[in-house]
């Protein structure tokens, strides 16, 4: 919409972990019109960083079609406030029980200070859900000098089993 132009930037690259350039939707739930494989430009949040001079990322919205599993093993997270991630139970890469949920996924997340706050599912006929995490340290200030922290990953328990 019109009102829009200056407010919200949009670009035609997608999020992707590590050095990946390109992803295709093949064995993915989601249907395409297109009669033939296809792939999209992608990159990592540090490199749309980089190319956008960004020093940091206030919210961090990704529906990747089961790349989350991969972005969130490869995440820097330093400059990112809050995440909303579409998580996708049907993909490969996605863990097959709740503790390997908890311990690969959730645990640490909550460690680096990010904690759910919301979890909704998609819809009804597919296995996946909007999760929101709150990044309890964040503050547009905190990239910029503060080092006041109101969590630390030392106030987190003993998990056994998680390896970090």
């Amino acid at each position: 919409p019109s009102h829009w132009q200056g407010k919200y930037h949009f670009h035609k690259v997608g999020l992707c972990a590590g050095d990946t350039t390109f992803f295709s939707l093949d064995g993915t739930n989601t249907k395409t019109k297109a009669k033939v494989a296809k792939t999209y430009p992608c990159k990592s949040i540090k490199n749309h960083m980089k190319d956008l001079n960004h020093t940091h990322v206030d919210i961090l919205k990704a529906d990747v079609e089961g790349m989350e599993w991969e972005l969130l093993k490869d995440f820097d997270l330093t400059n990112v406030g809050q995440l909303l991630l579409e998580f996708h139970f049907w993909h490969p890469s996605s863990p097959s029980h709740l503790p390997e949920l908890l311990r690969q996924f959730i645990i640490p997340l909550e460690r680096f200070g990010y904690f759910i706050h919301t979890l909704e599912p998609v819809g009804a006929q597919i296995d996946a859900y909007e999760i929101t995490f709150l990044n309890v340290n964040w503050s547009p200030t905190s990239v910029f000098g503060s080092t006041t922290k109101v969590y630390d990953a030392s106030m987190y328990p003993i998990t056994p089993n998680v390896v970090l």
